[in-house]
């Protein structure tokens, strides 16, 4: 069974099918995250297909395998072979392309449509992902370590040069007294004798 054929086959059972109820769900994810997107089964389903309008994202139903679409080649991933009744399929690293609705075709053992579910995926574009976060982070830390570095050295100097100079000033204050307690000699002049007398007055 060819591609288109399966394809063309898929979508007419599910159009013939009064059994199949179609149902959107929408669901949003940010660029670069993987998503889970759910499709209900019984625990008995074993066979399965994920669709993108007519290209075929996951092909775990038939023996022949469809080529896939390119774009989904290793970023998907569907449960039901270990996970019985999930029919869900994930899919990694989520980008702007990727907003599509998926059709999930639930097949019973003749590859009769039991049923199929649809999923509108919203993919927003990410404000700050981690990477950027980090980026951001280490760019703005090599940018400001320099001028807090040289902050840091000038109120560094600056303190020392402003107890430099009340050192100085405490110094010369002393010394001031100092010199203030000291006596002054004065010279008296004693009449009678005609000779000088050292007076010692304190100040």
């Amino acid at each position: 069974m060819t591609r288109s054929a399966i394809v063309v086959w898929l979508l007419a059972v599910s159009y013939m099918n009064s059994r199949a109820a179609e149902q959107i769900q929408n669901m949003s994810v940010f660029t670069g995250e993987n998503v889970i997107l759910p499709c209900p089964c019984s625990e008995d389903t074993k066979n399965l297909v994920w669709q993108i309008g007519e290209e075929i994202v996951v092909n775990h139903c038939c023996k022949e395998k469809d080529p896939l679409h390119e774009s989904y080649v290793n970023r998907t991933q569907v449960f039901l072979s270990f996970s019985k009744g999930n029919c869900s399929l994930l899919l990694r690293d989520v980008s702007n392309n990727d907003q599509r609705i998926f059709t999930c075709y639930v097949l019973d053992q003749e590859k009769r449509l039991k049923h199929m579910h649809k999923v509108r995926l919203i993919v927003e574009v990410a404000k700050e992902s981690n990477r950027s976060t980090i980026n951001d982070l280490s760019t703005t830390t090599e940018s400001h370590d320099e001028p807090h570095r040289g902050f840091s050295v000038g109120v560094l100097f600056s303190l020392v040069m402003i107890l430099v100079i009340l050192a100085g000033l405490i110094v010369v204050l002393l010394i001031r007294k100092h010199q203030q307690r000291r006596p002054r000699m004065e010279v008296k002049q004693d009449p009678q004798a005609k000779l000088p007398i050292m007076d010692h007055t304190p100040v």
